[in-house]
């Protein structure tokens, strides 16, 4: 009998102490968490490990979160991405929620709660094992990052 892998979360978040918060808050989840500090880091992630969710800051040292979950939406169409930001510009942002880029947004600081119920429910929403998209040999979004 197969048993059922645990959910996986991949935080992005240059800031290594934003990183342990989140760590600690998660710590009693049911879904196993990677870190990553950035896009590059979180590409080679998402690349090596089936990854269900994805909490990325809106400022990393190699792109910023809305391109970066951009890039992923175009590999992984159907992962939900959740964007934590302490920006005081949100309009992009907002955009991105309407053209459903991002599953949702939360402000720095964050509500624990909330945070861990849009994980929750972005989680429910997404397939436990993700494929790559594979289109024509000639088409950019199959290959590799």
């Amino acid at each position: 009998m197969t048993q059922a892998r645990q959910p996986a979360l991949l935080v992005i978040d240059d800031d290594i102490q934003i990183l342990d918060v989140l760590r600690r808050t998660f710590f009693d989840q049911p879904w196993s968490m990677f870190r990553a500090r950035s896009a590059e880091e979180a590409e080679h992630i998402l690349r090596e490990h089936p990854i269900d969710t994805v909490l990325c800051d809106y400022y990393l040292p190699d792109t910023n979160g809305l391109e970066l979950v951009s890039r992923i939406r175009d590999r992984y169409p159907s992962m939900p991405c959740i964007l934590l930001t302490g920006t005081q510009e949100t309009e992009p942002i907002q955009q991105a929620q309407n053209d459903s880029l991002i599953h949702s947004f939360h402000e720095k600081p964050w509500n624990d709660d909330t945070l861990i119920q849009a994980i929750q429910d972005s989680l429910e929403t997404s397939p436990l094992i993700k494929t790559p998209v594979t289109k024509h040999p000639d088409n950019t979004e199959g290959k590799s990052w």
